[in-house]
């Protein structure tokens, strides 16, 4: 009985160990990453540094990046846990680096922008990333890019704040990640180029 008892806690310690590893160390484990078919999704590889966005450049991969969503104010939706590790703008796309737990299913994320800011010459806009709850049975630790165009958020500045110069910057703090500096997007109207 006592050869039983140590053979099951050694078997469970080992169960318990491995898994832990997996759930950990992605990298370890390149093959098993959560694949969607979505566009605005890029996987990191094996060996690849958290710290540099990837941006496809494919036109038509653009086609696909969901659009932010402008509300009066930040919604109080629940939201599954995730880490926002880093942002950047290129153009009109925000790249946000993200880790969370599956890799069965698809998870959803959506950008929520507020209309609601201080009429600044920098305006400072809250934003918030959203993990949609899903029921994901997997608990790898997946790490992604995922795009979402801002070209809505553009689209009401320039409409609802006729007097601002041809080019301007926008500053947005994501809620999603406290500690980390507002982004940058850089605006400009049609008919300037960037400057």
């Amino acid at each position: 009985m006592k050869n039983i008892i140590v053979m099951f806690i050694v078997g469970m310690a080992f169960l318990i160990s491995s898994c832990q590893e997996q759930t950990q160390n992605p990298l370890k484990y390149p093959d098993n990453r959560e694949q969607s078919g979505s566009a605005a999704v890029l996987p990191l590889q094996a060996g690849e540094e958290y710290n540099s966005l990837a941006v496809v450049a494919d036109d038509d991969a653009d086609a696909n990046i969901p659009k932010c969503i402008l509300l009066p104010a930040l919604p109080d939706w629940p939201t599954d846990y995730f880490d926002l590790e880093q942002s950047a703008i290129e153009g009109d796309i925000l790249a946000i680096t993200l880790s969370y737990t599956g890799g069965c299913v698809p998870h959803e994320f959506k950008l929520v922008v507020s209309t609601t800011f201080e009429d600044t010459d920098q305006p400072q806009i809250s934003g918030e990333v959203f993990h949609t709850p899903v029921n994901d049975p997997c608990d790898q630790w997946v790490t992604q890019v995922r795009k979402f165009d801002l070209s809505p958020l553009k689209e009401f500045l320039l409409r609802n704040y006729p007097d601002t110069p041809p080019c301007f910057d926008a500053m947005i703090l994501l809620q999603s990640a406290p500690k980390q500096p507002p982004v940058v997007y850089h605006i400009c109207r049609d008919d300037h180029k960037s400057q």
